[in-house]
């Protein structure tokens, strides 16, 4: 949907596309802006997958679209539209293994990622947590978004940068280090020069307003 659409836009302008190395796209959809569309100038490689049965995206209306990409990308535009003539009972469930099949192998044609196991039954399984629905009965919940494994990543990633708390935490090790050292960053601060005085106002404008106790702890400064 308009997820893909924007994953599309992203691969065509100068200012995003350097943050993809892939673009896939299920059933995107996308309206020419007003000043044109910004396709005809992508370079980042898509793969774009389609039901062609699918009421709510019209395959007809993105061919115009898909010309763009692929005058544009050449060998690296990918497109696979499929038919599903029970579409109203199955959706495109049926396709599910061949979609994702057809996904890793694309991005995996470039060498960036390891190359699908074909002689497994499943490309992935969706995590399964046992939770209790609203009438207190036991169920077992698929996990349809799964950005990675929790224990994987860098827990500072959560956490929104604070240069004031930063700072104030840099403050207390020259604190730490006793009034000397304190002098030395005030004096440089005020009069000093070169690198000095450059390390003493990084540190020093982006203190918050401190509490009068805090300078209390060094009368002597």
């Amino acid at each position: 949907d308009w997820g893909g659409g924007l994953a599309l836009v992203m691969g065509s302008q100068p200012r995003y596309r350097r943050l993809l190395t892939h673009v896939v796209a299920f059933h995107p959809s996308y309206n020419t802006p007003a000043g044109g569309s910004s396709l005809p100038a992508a370079t980042v490689p898509a793969l774009v997958l389609w039901c062609k049965q699918d009421p709510f995206h019209s395959w007809s209306r993105w061919r115009v679209f898909g010309r763009a990409l692929r005058q544009a990308l050449g060998d690296a535009y990918h497109e696979h539209a499929f038919q599903e003539r029970q579409y109203a009972q199955y959706g495109w469930s049926r396709h599910q293994a061949d979609l994702e099949r057809r996904i890793v192998s694309f991005l995996s044609s470039d060498g960036r990622a390891r190359r699908p196991d074909h002689s497994r039954p499943q490309v992935h399984r969706r995590p399964e947590v046992r939770e209790r629905a609203a009438d207190g009965t036991e169920v077992v919940r698929q996990a349809n978004v799964v950005l990675a494994d929790a224990a994987s990543l860098d827990p500072s990633i959560f956490v929104a940068r604070d240069p004031g708390r930063e700072a104030v935490d840099a403050w207390r090790g020259v604190c730490a280090a006793g009034p000397a050292a304190v002098r030395e960053y005030l004096t440089s601060y005020r009069t000093g020069v070169g690198a000095a005085r450059a390390r003493a106002v990084a540190l020093l404008n982006r203190l918050p307003v401190l509490a009068p106790r805090a300078l209390l702890r060094h009368p002597d400064v």
